[in-house]
Protein backbone atom coordinates (compact mmCIF):
# COMPACT_ATOMS: atom_id res chain seq x y z
CA UNK A 1 0.00 0.00 0.00
CA UNK A 2 1.22 3.47 -0.86
CA UNK A 3 1.21 6.29 1.69
CA UNK A 4 -1.59 8.72 1.07
CA UNK A 5 -4.18 6.20 -0.06
CA UNK A 6 -7.46 5.62 1.75
CA UNK A 7 -6.10 2.39 3.20
CA UNK A 8 -2.99 4.12 4.50
CA UNK A 9 -3.49 7.89 5.01
CA UNK A 10 -0.33 9.92 5.48
CA UNK A 11 -1.48 11.45 8.78
CA UNK A 12 -1.57 8.13 10.63
CA UNK A 13 1.79 6.96 11.96
CA UNK A 14 2.98 3.50 10.97
CA UNK A 15 4.17 2.89 14.54
CA UNK A 16 2.24 4.08 17.55
CA UNK A 17 3.87 6.41 20.05
CA UNK A 18 3.60 3.70 22.70
CA UNK A 19 5.60 1.32 20.50
CA UNK A 20 8.29 3.93 19.91
CA UNK A 21 8.52 4.63 23.64
CA UNK A 22 9.16 0.93 24.24
CA UNK A 23 12.23 0.94 22.00
CA UNK A 24 15.09 2.12 24.20
CA UNK A 25 17.51 2.60 21.29
CA UNK A 26 15.24 5.10 19.53
CA UNK A 27 16.33 7.95 21.79
CA UNK A 28 19.96 6.97 21.60
CA UNK A 29 19.86 6.73 17.82
CA UNK A 30 18.15 10.10 17.33
CA UNK A 31 20.54 11.73 19.81
CA UNK A 32 23.51 10.32 17.94
CA UNK A 33 22.30 12.03 14.74
CA UNK A 34 22.75 15.40 16.43
CA UNK A 35 26.15 14.35 17.76
CA UNK A 36 27.35 13.05 14.39
CA UNK A 37 26.13 16.18 12.63
CA UNK A 38 27.76 18.30 15.37
CA UNK A 39 24.52 20.21 15.90
CA UNK A 40 24.67 21.83 19.32
CA UNK A 41 21.79 23.21 21.35
CA UNK A 42 24.25 24.76 23.79
CA UNK A 43 27.86 24.23 24.80
CA UNK A 44 27.16 20.96 26.62
CA UNK A 45 24.33 19.37 24.61
CA UNK A 46 23.95 18.10 21.07
CA UNK A 47 20.57 18.24 19.37
CA UNK A 48 18.05 15.54 20.22
CA UNK A 49 15.13 14.38 18.09
CA UNK A 50 12.92 16.76 20.08
CA UNK A 51 15.24 19.70 19.33
CA UNK A 52 15.19 18.85 15.63
CA UNK A 53 11.38 18.55 15.70
CA UNK A 54 11.03 21.93 17.43
CA UNK A 55 13.37 23.60 14.90
CA UNK A 56 11.36 22.07 12.05
CA UNK A 57 8.12 23.43 13.51
CA UNK A 58 9.54 26.91 14.10
CA UNK A 59 10.90 27.19 10.57
CA UNK A 60 7.68 26.04 8.93
CA UNK A 61 5.53 28.21 11.23
CA UNK A 62 6.65 31.25 9.26
CA UNK A 63 5.57 29.69 5.95
CA UNK A 64 2.34 27.82 6.67
CA UNK A 65 -1.09 28.46 8.06
CA UNK A 66 -1.56 27.05 11.58
CA UNK A 67 -3.89 24.25 10.39
CA UNK A 68 -1.27 23.05 7.90
CA UNK A 69 1.46 23.19 10.52
CA UNK A 70 -0.77 21.23 12.90
CA UNK A 71 -0.96 18.44 10.32
CA UNK A 72 2.78 18.43 9.70
CA UNK A 73 3.54 18.35 13.41
CA UNK A 74 0.83 15.71 13.96
CA UNK A 75 -0.77 17.65 16.78
CA UNK A 76 -4.21 16.48 17.83
CA UNK A 77 -5.30 19.99 18.74
CA UNK A 78 -4.81 23.33 17.00
CA UNK A 79 -4.28 24.84 20.47
CA UNK A 80 -1.06 22.86 20.81
CA UNK A 81 0.23 24.24 17.51
CA UNK A 82 -0.83 27.77 18.38
CA UNK A 83 0.77 27.69 21.82
CA UNK A 84 4.13 26.32 20.65
CA UNK A 85 4.68 27.80 17.20
CA UNK A 86 2.39 30.68 16.26
CA UNK A 87 3.50 34.13 17.38
CA UNK A 88 6.69 32.84 18.99
CA UNK A 89 9.00 34.75 16.69
CA UNK A 90 7.91 38.31 17.50
CA UNK A 91 11.48 39.65 17.55
CA UNK A 92 12.25 38.16 14.15
CA UNK A 93 9.00 39.50 12.73
CA UNK A 94 9.75 42.97 14.13
CA UNK A 95 13.23 42.91 12.59
CA UNK A 96 11.79 41.97 9.19
CA UNK A 97 9.20 44.75 9.42
CA UNK A 98 11.81 47.37 10.30
CA UNK A 99 14.09 46.21 7.48
CA UNK A 100 11.23 46.45 4.95
CA UNK A 101 10.22 49.85 6.34
CA UNK A 102 13.78 51.14 5.91
CA UNK A 103 13.92 49.79 2.32
CA UNK A 104 10.65 51.54 1.48
CA UNK A 105 11.86 54.79 3.05
CA UNK A 106 15.11 54.62 1.02
CA UNK A 107 13.21 54.01 -2.22
CA UNK A 108 10.61 56.73 -1.74
CA UNK A 109 12.91 59.74 -2.44
CA UNK A 110 14.25 58.02 -5.58
CA UNK A 111 10.75 57.31 -6.82
CA UNK A 112 9.73 60.95 -6.30
CA UNK A 113 12.81 62.17 -8.19
CA UNK A 114 11.93 60.01 -11.20
CA UNK A 115 8.27 61.13 -11.40
CA UNK A 116 7.28 64.07 -13.57
CA UNK A 117 6.13 67.17 -11.78
CA UNK A 118 2.37 67.68 -11.57
CA UNK A 119 2.59 71.46 -11.47
CA UNK A 120 4.15 71.83 -14.95
CA UNK A 121 7.72 72.43 -13.75
CA UNK A 122 10.64 70.22 -14.76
Amino acid sequence: MRAGTQEHPTHEPLISRATLAEVPLAGLFSGSIGAQAKVRVDANKTASAHDLRRAFGERWAARLMPAQLMELMRHESIETTLSYYVGRNAERTAAILWREHEKAADQEPRQRANQPSTDGRF
